[in-house]
């Protein structure tokens, strides 16, 4: 089952890179519709903005919501909104009230942006308390809180502040949600802001935690990413793939795919100055059948995936840290071992993937990673899909370190599940797909830098 150890490397080197790479494949089921050109009606507003003809474009946009087109009532607020028009949007919107619900909750939203533009924060959290999520309840949050702090209102202040903070949070990790990369500034700003104010009791002793906690995973990944590795494991993966449309009326089972490999995985970083990683599969088995096939490629369909060994690097290694927001989600035990679950959030353009983590109290390492679907490169994608599926992405996927060796911890389980969740229709299961590493094989684990451990619990385990 393991290769000879002497066997000729006939492959070529990873990059220097050394951390995971998660590559995601997404098979489009229809055309994503594109963006319809504005019609007459759009037009003929316009050409009233530019004649700054406000009198008749006004009283043109209420015609049109009492005809059933409020969408072009809202057209002109945004407007008024876009060019810092505060007082003639709130005007404005306040001249009518939708019957629709929903039409009321986008005009509430527009009511709230117009109060923030205007400096009445209290009564923007009135208006926005009404609507989905949006940046300008964080704003808002925000600019309570910066209120709050020139009243020296420390409780207040702090209260706000957090709750700016979990606004971003969810803009961060929620499909509903679009993130702009210029709300990145924002999040900084705000948390800046409430560094400043001085803690509580608990809360120096929950900010205690949290930095020891990070200090502790800094230097198991720092212990990680300078050691030499070379090691075989056993990787099956078994994958299902449902490749036909959700939309089509006569379903087949038949289009389900589904597919099963065993790879002998083996794995090597050289520790010297190049610090290279070789990183190599031999085909063992296809399907149930016997196969012996070096140097083959990872052949799943929906999900690729490399150097699992190195994902908390990024997070977690000392000169990332800074990039990155982490906020401590719970304690509890996994595996019998207890653990700290940190949420990981970025605070630059272009992040690594990112989500909830499961760190070791007893040595620091990284037992879990259970990632945002929203940090994976090319989400929008998912998104799309599920806007042309009418449905909601229920994606989850997560790396799990069980084994052991050295107080470095190794893969022992892969999990990605794609489901688009539709309401009074059955959940469209895209990819299934389930990877177990096992019958590990160590020849070399070793590194030159002391491993990480906790003030209280001692030594790791696994030598």
């Amino acid at each position: 089952m393991i290769n000879n150890l002497n066997k000729t490397m006939n492959t070529t080197p990873l990059p220097r890179l050394i951390t995971a790479f998660l590559l995601f494949t997404f098979l489009f089921l229809g055309n994503i519709t594109a963006k319809e050109p504005q019609d007459e009606t759009t037009a003929e507003l316009d050409l009233l903005i530019q004649q700054k003809n406000f009198d008749q474009l006004e009283t043109r946009g209420i015609q049109l919501a009492l005809k059933g087109k409020p969408q072009y009532y809202l057209y002109i607020i945004d407007y008024y909104l876009d060019q810092g028009e505060y007082p003639r949007a709130q005007n404005y919107s306040s001249k009518l009230v939708p019957k629709d619900p929903s039409d009321n909750e986008l005009l509430y939203l527009r009511k709230g942006r117009a109060s923030l533009g205007l400096g009445n924060y209290n009564e923007a959290l009135a208006y926005l308390d009404k609507t989905q999520t949006s940046i300008y309840l964080a704003l808002t949050y925000e600019k309570l809180a910066s209120e709050a702090l020139q009243k020296n209102d420390l409780p207040s202040a702090r209260n706000n502040f957090s709750n700016a903070i979990d606004v971003y949070e969810v803009l961060l990790t929620d499909f509903h949600f679009k993130w702009n990369p210029s709300y990145f500034a924002y999040f900084k700003k705000c948390l800046e802001l409430s560094d400043r104010i001085e803690k509580t009791g608990d809360q120096k002793d929950y900010y205690t935690l949290l930095s020891n906690t990070l200090d502790g995973a800094a230097k198991y990944c720092e212990k990680m990413k300078n050691s030499a590795f070379h090691f075989f494991c056993k990787e099956k993966i078994y994958e299902v793939f449902d490749q036909e449309n959700p939309y089509s009326s006569s379903r087949s089972p038949a289009k389900i795919g589904r597919s099963s490999y065993v790879y002998e995985y083996q794995l090597i970083q050289e520790e010297n100055e190049n610090n290279k990683i070789y990183e190599t599969r031999t085909l063992l088995e296809l399907n149930g059948n016997k196969k012996n096939v070096p140097n083959s490629k990872l052949e799943i369909i929906g999900c690729h995936y490399e150097r699992l060994i190195f994902s908390p690097i990024n997070l977690f290694l000392n000169p990332n840290q800074p990039f990155y927001f982490y906020k401590i989600v719970k304690e509890e035990t996994l595996w019998d071992e207890p653990a700290i679950v940190i949420e990981v959030l970025p605070l630059t353009s272009n992040p690594e993937l990112y989500g909830n983590v499961w760190i070791s109290k007893k040595d620091y390492s990284i037992m879990k990673i259970q990632w945002t679907p929203k940090s994976i490169q090319k989400s929008y994608i998912i998104e799309e899909q599920a806007r042309e599926f009418d449905s909601e992405p229920q994606i989850t996927f997560f790396a799990e370190f069980k084994t052991q060796k050295r107080g470095i911890r190794f893969p022992s389980h892969y999990y990605f599940n794609e489901i688009y969740a539709r309401k009074n229709r059955s959940n469209y299961n895209r990819l299934v797909l389930n990877v177990d590493f096992s019958d590990y094989l160590f020849f070399v684990v070793g590194s030159e830098v002391t491993e990480a451990k906790a003030d209280t619990t001692g030594n790791s385990s696994g030598d």
